[in-house]
């Protein structure tokens, strides 16, 4: 129950449904909106629906390899990650008729709650692991609070997808 109470404490304090406006969030999120509304894996199209100020946007559509493609440095995993969320999502944004947006508001809270899940989940099981190796509730709650508080779990799970 406590461990409940410090997400909850977390989400209100640093939670936030992101429009895609930053490099991480844009290039994950892209990808997957790439591969299922276009079928490949050109974002061209598809980061002109980020957030970017103007000169990011600019430096992300130039930066190019040989072939002409996009350079991306950011892994498959996360797009795939949140593959579901996108999918269950997906007709209710085609049938309210968003635009051509790829990620309507709507999705990015289905994505937005699912990312606090797994972080819940993550906080759940360390916990539990903590306490199967002989930590008492207080050492394991405190061993929880510092993945928390010394990682950039804050960061990745409830601000930047």
């Amino acid at each position: 129950m406590s461990l409940a109470l410090l997400t909850f404490l977390l989400v209100t304090l640093v939670g936030k449904v992101e429009r895609l406006g930053g490099w991480d969030e844009t290039f994950y999120l892209t990808q997957l909106s790439s591969v299922v509304e276009d079928g490949d894996l050109d974002l061209r199209n598809d980061v002109l629906w980020a957030t970017l100020p103007p000169t990011e946007l600019r430096r992300l559509l130039v930066t190019t390899l040989p072939n002409g493609s996009l350079a991306n440095h950011f892994s498959i995993g996360p797009a795939l990650l949140f593959a579901p969320v996108y999918l269950l999502t997906l007709p209710a944004r085609l049938l309210a008729e968003v635009g051509t947006a790829r990620w309507s508001w709507l999705q990015l809270v289905g994505l937005h709650l699912f990312s606090l899940g797994l972080v819940f989940w993550l906080l759940w099981w360390l916990r539990c692991w903590l306490r199967r190796l002989g930590l008492a509730g207080g050492s394991a709650l405190l061993g929880t609070a510092a993945l928390v508080l010394g990682t950039p779990l804050l960061i990745y799970g409830f601000w930047h997808y």
